[in-house]
């Protein structure tokens, strides 16, 4: 037995070959052979996602309100997106003005080499995050298995072929996670102060980021905490360097016109209809095109929306803000009672991870690009773990589910991904309150 368990400690079989190492090798084939197809996806089709927040940030750029700004003949097909909401008066971008500010220093380039530009930053950010969070590991078998997370499950994943081909922006979020974990794992004042200004900036840009703050309070981590408020502060000034007073008000009445719309209070209508004669915009033809993959919406609402109504109520955004409120008071409260709990910084970061995690189901909508976030609980998950019999739990059944589904192979599965998209969290929650009960409690 002793010499099992220091064979899976230093990766080693019985014949002296690392399984993990072969696994790391796997990996970097279904790396490239994902970054291959993201290449052809890239090239083929039109990244509306991106566009949705090139065009945004380029109206923002020029000092006018980018979430009720609508195309008209006459101005320069720049400001064009061929696939904006059509007779609503919002436009359909979903990102804070803190987000479209971070665009702004590339908004300008040509849309072909932005879209070849974000190809390489996105498989750049992920690589970025695995290495961050492999780089607070303690043992070669933690740094490996983060390693295979990243480059089997995440990269090989139905998921993050939706992401890259969207264009979508999730995997920003979790390498600022990730950045905030690593500074935060030097143990200093000032990287500590940094930690925490990079969360609250990520917080500014992706809302959801800001419930990490919890836990920060619940265990007095004040420096973090201090740094945290400044970032958010920079993050909400920022905007107002370029659009006027009401930037954040007007994205605060999108979001409420949105969240009528995915919800079903307001008709939906045809997208695509904005200059349909239009083949050719900025000399490209393929703007109006996107691959069709698997997804899935794996928000709360999914399954309130078909139980409500049999009860005769109606499904309506203070509904979900009002579970949110359950979810996040259920999650205080279990941190408070584990409060005398002596537990790390890293600790502390990992139910961050899982507050954010959670909070993001009560949103209106929870697409399935949204599931890079997986590496940052599962390493974290990872790296405080004790040995690796020690993640050989039945829980763990529930996160080998989540990640076998949404591999390319299941993607035949009928609710495949909405199946991994329940099962993940499900695995998460249990895992982290696993390791926080081990921790000792201060008298």
């Amino acid at each position: 037995m002793e010499e099992r368990r220091r064979a899976m400690m230093q990766g080693t079989g019985a014949v002296g070959i690392s399984p993990r190492k072969l696994l790391i090798v796997l990996g970097v084939l279904v790396a490239l052979a994902g970054f291959g197809r993201d290449v052809y996806n890239t090239l083929e089709y039109g990244g509306t996602d991106l566009r949705d927040r090139v065009v945004p940030a380029r109206v923002l750029a020029r000092g006018m309100d980018p979430y009720h700004f609508k195309w008209k003949e006459g101005m320069p097909d720049t400001l064009l997106d061929p696939r904006e909401f059509h007779g609503h008066p919002v436009s359909r971008v979903a990102v804070p003005p803190s987000a479209l500010v971070l665009h702004i220093p590339f908004a300008e380039l040509p849309y072909r080499v932005q879209r070849i530009l974000w190809l390489a930053g996105q498989w750049g950010l992920l690589l970025l995050s695995a290495f961050l969070l492999a780089s607070c590991a303690d043992a070669g078998w933690k740094r490996d298995t983060i390693w295979i997370l990243a480059l089997v499950f995440i990269a090989g994943s139905v998921f993050w072929r939706l992401h890259v081909e969207r264009g979508q922006v999730y995997v920003l979020w979790t390498a600022f996670f990730c950045l905030a974990y690593r500074l935060a794992h030097r143990e200093t004042p000032l990287f500590s102060m940094l930690s925490g200004f990079v969360l609250g900036f990520a917080g500014s840009c992706r809302p959801p980021l800001a419930f990490a703050a919890l836990p920060l309070a619940v265990y007095r981590r004040w420096r973090i905490l201090s740094g945290f408020v400044a970032g958010l502060a920079a993050g909400i000034a920022v905007p107002f360097l370029y659009g006027d007073s009401r930037i954040w008000v007007n994205y605060h009445a999108c979001m409420r016109y949105l969240s009528k719309i995915y919800l079903g209070l307001i008709p939906d209508v045809h997208r695509g209809e904005i200059a349909p004669g239009r083949t050719m915009i900025e000399g490209m033809d393929n703007l109006r095109r996107l691959a069709y993959m698997p997804w899935c919406n794996s928000s709360v609402r999914t399954p309130l929306s078909k139980l409500l109504p049999r009860l005769g109520v109606t499904l309506t955004p203070g509904i979900l803000t009002g579970l949110l409120l359950v979810a996040l008071t259920a999650m205080a409260l279990y941190l408070l009672w584990n409060r005398r709990r002596t537990i790390s910084t890293g600790m502390v970061f990992l139910l961050g991870i899982v507050v954010v995690f959670v909070s993001e189901y009560f949103m209106p909508v929870r697409n399935s690009y949204a599931d890079v976030i997986w590496l940052v609980p599962l390493a974290l998950i990872v790296v405080h773990s004790e040995a690796p019999e020690r993640l050989l739990r039945r829980p763990l059944l529930l996160a080998v589910l989540a990640l076998l589904l949404a591999a390319s192979a299941f993607s035949w599965m009928p609710k495949a991904l909405l199946i991994a998209d329940y099962a993940m969290p499900a695995y998460v929650c249990l895992a982290t309150a696993r390791l926080l009960s081990k921790q000792p409690r201060s008298p």
